[in-house]
């Protein structure tokens, strides 16, 4: 719609791991900040949980 403006909201983490010399950045944006304060918590255990131990999934 003409002149119509919308808000959207964004929360990016970033972080250096120096012993595997890479940079990381999450970001994540949503048209509705309430559901993305809402989700808060739940992105905060995402980047928390962010591990390069993992192996790729079908991988021996």
């Amino acid at each position: 719609m003409e002149g119509e403006q919308t808000i959207i909201a964004g929360v990016r983490y970033a972080f250096r791991d120096e012993e595997r010399g890479v940079d990381v950045l999450i970001a994540v944006s949503a048209p509705d900040p309430r559901r993305e304060l809402a989700a808060l918590p739940a992105l905060d255990a995402f980047a928390a949980g962010v591990s390069w131990e993992r192996q790729p999934a079908g991988a021996e």
